[in-house]
């Protein structure tokens, strides 16, 4: 059965009270959502840090294959029996061609067994060879 109010003035008062209801309803939803938000990131996201994650660092390393060894007087030297092409250019008198000749040289004949044998590669002669013989190794 139906509860029927008591008055009309009654039957009035409680329609006008029902979207007040509905209004303060919504509103402390709405607070109570925006103050957990301001207690995990301040007022609308500003004014606390956020935690900042762990940093692993990267470590590269870097190696040079064959790299001219400094020797005690400062030179730097250059083995000859495993630098590239390009390394040997940094000897003088030496560019790259005759680099790519004493490679090849290499290759075909084995390892040098001294630094003199360099004469045998077509383009060195005997001044080249003293020119270079502060920076070559075997």
């Amino acid at each position: 059965m139906n509860k029927r109010p008591e008055s009309p003035e009654t039957e009035a008062k409680e329609r006008d009270d029902r979207p007040m209801l509905i209004t303060t309803a919504v509103v402390l939803v709405l607070l109570f959502c925006l103050m957990g938000l301001t207690m995990d990131y301040g007022w609308f996201g500003y004014g606390r840090a956020e935690p900042v994650a762990a940093v692993t660092p990267i470590v590269t390393t870097v190696s040079v294959p064959s790299a001219p060894a400094a020797a005690a007087d400062g030179i730097v030297q250059v083995n000859v029996n495993t630098a590239s092409a390009k390394e040997l250019e940094a000897l003088p008198g030496v560019g790259e061609v005759i680099a790519q000749r004493i490679v090849d040289y290499r290759a075909a004949n084995g390892p040098f067994a001294s630094v003199d044998e360099l004469v045998h590669v077509k383009g060195i002669g005997a001044a080249t060879l003293e020119k270079l013989r502060p920076y070559a190794d075997v």
